[in-house]
C-alpha cells in the first residue's frame, strides 16, 4: 500500500523504533470510494439473518474482541505464524 501511495509511512521522532502509518490523499480518495461497497456488501450480508441470529453474532464478535484484547500483541508477537489463517 505504501508502494502503491495509499499509505505515508514516517518515524517517531520520540521513538524511532516506532513506525506511525497514515493514508494519503490518495488513500483517502480510495477510502471514501470503497467504503459505500464495503457497507453495503455486510448490509447484504447480514440481512440474510434473523434478528435473533444478528444479536448472537454481535455478542459472539464481542466477546472474541475481548479475549484478543485480554490476550493482547504481546502474545499474539510470541507466537509462530505457521501461514494458516
Amino acid at each position: 500500500m505504501t508502494q502503491a501511495g495509499l499509505v505515508s509511512r514516517t518515524t517517531d521522532k520520540a521513538d524511532r523504533r516506532r513506525q506511525v502509518l497514515g493514508l494519503t490523499a490518495k488513500g483517502r480518495k480510495v477510502y471514501r470510494e470503497i467504503v459505500p461497497a464495503a457497507l453495503a456488501y455486510e448490509a447484504e450480508l447480514l440481512g440474510t439473518l434473523s434478528a435473533a441470529e444478528r444479536t448472537a453474532l454481535d455478542h459472539l464478535i464481542s466477546k472474541l474482541s475481548r479475549a484478543a484484547r485480554d490476550l493482547g500483541p504481546a502474545r499474539a508477537a510470541d507466537e509462530p505464524d505457521d501461514g494458516q489463517a
